[in-house]
């Protein structure tokens, strides 16, 4: 979504600059989408939008205005999804580490624990005997694999088994430690992280689980596919083609349909997206202080870095557009740079038109992992706005100032 110079001008006046902007409706749409993609291809799914790729309240809260459930895999993501209006009931607690306090706390305000380790196993047996009389009820995650054609693993790092969940030794532990204390199993959970995101590894994903419930007999009900889809992506970003939500719906829709005891139950299915919906729905503004020419390149300084936008330093081409006070027609060689003493704080190269203070640069698909992600270094935190459904600039978080930051800390 484009912004404006004068939208720009007002985000400036709420917040100042560098910001973050959120897209309302983009985000919003992209949950519509994607449950609705989901239930084309099967009857019962209920989407949980993953707090790790952006967690700002601001959109936890259109999450559950749009009907998602709060996936969190921290105490920290729980508290944020808890104080956005989740229910406990409305949170799924995923992840490897979850801390004896904030284990306790979910339980008691009803949310669903994926236990991801023998570890958290035995701590959900001894503090089991906190709720005689009451059966709890959780879900386990599955170390699952997943391979290409040729066999080769697609899990990120080459390694053939990612380090979450449970093995299959592992597993069958944790259900006969589990059936000593009232517990109930309703969810088994197969989130693997593959750089690739194909289509046929949420087919072996489901294959697992659905061997797994069959072989042990388990009465799940949830099936719990995690996320890690694409969703929509700027033509050119990738040097591939990305699946759509209608695709990985189908495959996952057919191979749950294609089961017996699925068919005949009808469990819940679980989606879990967080770059798919959230990447999209937000830009990056920063502002041009000035330039001057290096070898015969334009070098713009910005008020902005890098890290802000790329704080895992990849190297894709993200979309941008320019816009100036004054617009130009002429393009030169030119490098946008950052805030900081680095070489490397590169927020953009290519040709553009000759930039002066004034104007500003917005940098598209920035909603994930990055605003969560973005580090103190040498500068401030930069602010958010969000630009609601009516068109409104909304603040949402008023850049640090010295106050704030000295506020964190003992100073002796």
């Amino acid at each position: 979504m484009r912004l404006s110079y004068e939208t720009v001008r007002a985000i400036e006046a709420s917040v100042g600059l560098p910001a973050y902007v959120i897209h309302e409706e983009v985000f919003a749409q992209n949950l519509r989408d994607i449950g609705a993609a989901f239930r084309q291809h099967y009857p019962h799914v209920q989407v949980a939008y993953a707090l790790k790729a952006n967690y700002l309240p601001y959109l936890c809260t259109v999450a559950r205005q749009q009907g998602a459930m709060a996936e969190v895999v921290s105490g920290l993501e729980y508290s944020i999804a808890r104080r956005a209006g989740f229910a406990g009931e409305e949170i799924i607690f995923n992840g490897p580490l979850k801390r004896e306090a904030d284990l306790r706390l979910a339980l008691q305000e009803g949310a669903l624990i994926q236990i991801d380790s023998l570890r958290e196993a035995e701590m959900l047996v001894r503090m089991s005997e906190e709720w005689r009389g009451k059966r709890l009820a959780v879900g386990l995650r599955l170390n699952t694999t997943l391979v290409d054609e040729q066999g080769e693993s697609l899990i990120y790092g080459g390694k053939a088994r990612g380090r979450f969940g449970l093995l299959e030794d592992e597993l069958a532990e944790a259900l006969r430690m589990l059936s000593t204390v009232p517990v109930d199993v309703v969810s088994l959970h197969g989130h693997a992280s593959s750089q690739r995101r194909l289509v046929m590894g949420y087919r072996q994903i489901v294959k697992q689980l659905l061997t797994v419930r069959t072989r042990y007999d388990i009465p799940v009900r949830m099936i719990d596919v995690g996320g890690g889809f694409f969703g929509p992506v700027p033509e050119g970003l990738f040097p591939f083609r990305t699946p759509r939500f209608d695709e990985y719906a189908q495959a996952i829709g057919e191979e749950l349909m294609a089961d017996e005891w699925v068919r005949g139950h009808g469990p819940l299915l679980v989606i879990e997206p967080g770059v798919s919906v959230c990447a999209a729905a937000m830009s990056y503004v920063t502002a041009v202080h000035g330039s001057r020419m290096r070898d015969g390149v334009q070098l713009v300084q910005a008020d902005g870095m890098a890290l802000h936008v790329r704080p895992s330093m990849h190297s894709l081409h993200l979309p941008y557009h320019i816009l100036q006070r004054m617009p130009s027609e002429e393009r030169v060689p030119t490098e946008v740079v950052g805030a900081t003493c680095m070489e490397t704080d590169l927020l953009l190269a290519d040709e553009l038109p000759r930039l002066a203070a004034g104007d500003y640069i917005a940098i598209d698909n920035v909603g994930a992992y990055t605003v969560v992600m973005a580090p103190t270094f040498i500068q401030y935190l930069p602010s958010v706005a969000a630009i609601d459904i009516s068109g409104h600039v909304l603040p949402v978080r008023r850049g640090q100032d010295f106050a704030h930051f000295a506020g964190q800390f003992n100073w002796l």
